[in-house]
């Protein structure tokens, strides 16, 4: 991304909702937060909504590794 990236990600809190992607944290690994949904599907489109509206609570563990083996997506 480099000059492409949005500058703020780091200065302003900024939320990621990925898609049918678990692995994007690579590319944006200065985002400060991301919630990987997996599928597009309208079932997961709500359930997300409902995680960050707080009328859910997030649970679970990924079956993979969103951080994609990288110090630098921990950070």
């Amino acid at each position: 991304m480099a000059a492409d990236a949005p500058w703020y990600m780091r200065s302003i809190p900024t939320l990621f909702i990925s898609m049918c992607n678990p692995y994007h944290l690579f590319d944006i690994p200065d985002i400060s937060t991301m919630i990987n949904a997996y599928t597009g599907n309208p079932e997961s489109i709500d359930a997300v909504v409902k995680k960050i509206t707080g009328q859910e609570k997030f649970v679970g563990k990924s079956p993979v590794d969103p951080f994609c083996n990288r110090l630098d997506t921990r950070l």
